[in-house]
């Protein structure tokens, strides 16, 4: 993210979880100098048969150097 985003970052306000069959919960964290800050999106009841774009309840800020 650190040559790919703005300097004031972008603001994410939607997500589509993806894992292959295998996949049973996925989560994704915004991780900002080695500290998670957030949980962006959880699904502990994942099927890779139904996944949808979902609209997040808070738009999240990811800045340059987030992983």
């Amino acid at each position: 993210t650190q040559a790919a985003l703005p300097p004031g970052g972008i603001y994410i306000f939607a997500s589509q979880l993806h894992t292959h069959l295998a996949g049973r919960g996925v989560r994704t964290v915004l991780v900002r100098g080695g500290v998670e800050l957030e949980v962006v999106q959880d699904d502990q009841h994942f099927s890779a048969e139904y996944q949808p774009i979902r609209v997040l309840r808070k738009m999240v800020n990811a800045l340059q150097g987030d992983v």
